[in-house]
């Protein structure tokens, strides 16, 4: 998983490095790179683990021949990183974030592991699609309906000329 990549609705996935966390986290969970829970982490022969993002940038850095782990300077043979064993995996993904979506009104808080499910299919203010295919401004999911929200309307009480998507529900 890296911090940002395609959902499965096809839209850009949510970057892991914006969340806030609602708990405290274990230092050991944290990238020694970046200082954030670990995002498709990485171990080395060493045991030092990083993002594997994080990793592969501090690798770029280095000169072809002497590649060596960005915290003790072990060297490193070849690309080859070893996979973090999966209850690490498992407790970093348990981890209790806020919804990306929280300033714009999403009260819901999850694993850090479920953020992308909750957008793609049940948060009500992730980002949708106009219904009309011409239009390519998005949505919230719960102002989506039939018509495109993004018409300019007559408000019925003051009577000014609006974009449909700013009436109060």
């Amino acid at each position: 998983m890296s911090s940002t990549s395609v959902s499965a609705l096809g839209g850009p996935s949510v970057d892991l490095r914006t969340l806030d966390y609602v708990t405290d986290y274990d230092s050991n969970l944290m990238c020694p790179i970046c200082h954030c829970p670990f995002i498709d982490p990485q171990r080395l022969d060493c045991d030092h683990t990083f993002c594997g993002e994080c990793l592969r940038r501090a690798l770029r850095c280095q000169s072809l021949e002497s590649k060596s782990c960005p915290t003790c300077r072990h060297p490193i043979n070849g690309h080859d990183f070893l996979p973090l064993p999966r209850f690490l995996v498992n407790m970093i993904d348990e981890l209790l974030v806020r919804c990306p979506k929280s300033a714009e009104g999403c009260a819901m808080q999850m694993r850090r592991g479920d953020v992308q499910n909750h957008l793609d299919l049940y948060c009500d203010y992730a980002d949708l699609p106009c219904v009309l295919p011409d239009c390519r401004l998005k949505v919230p999911r719960n102002r989506a309906a039939k018509k495109c929200q993004h018409e300019i309307v007559e408000c019925e009480d003051c009577h000014l000329r609006i974009l449909e998507l700013t009436l109060e529900v």
